[in-house]
């Protein structure tokens, strides 16, 4: 799991990532506990996500990264840190 958290505690953020087999996914989806949870059913989206940096990896040496992300029509551009750096 990877967490991010800012000083402000109400722009806390905390993100999991999960890496499957593909043989795994319908047993996943149907596991009681994100059934119980979920606020939809599963759906499929497609998303190209392009990282930028600088040329000498400025953005990198510094722990973070520059993301814009494309879903349909939209974009949404992403700055992640590491305060501790």
């Amino acid at each position: 799991m990877k967490s991010h958290a800012t000083k402000n505690p109400e722009n806390q953020e905390t993100e999991l990532k999960l890496l499957i087999s593909p043989d795994d996914v319908d047993r996943l989806r149907d596991h009681p506990l994100l059934k119980q949870f979920s606020v939809r059913e599963p759906h499929a989206q497609a998303l190209t996500s392009t990282y930028y940096d600088t040329p000498g990896f400025r953005i990198r040496q510094h722990c973070a990264s520059l993301r814009v992300r494309q879903l349909e029509n939209s974009y949404i551009q992403t700055l992640k840190g590491n305060d501790q750096h």
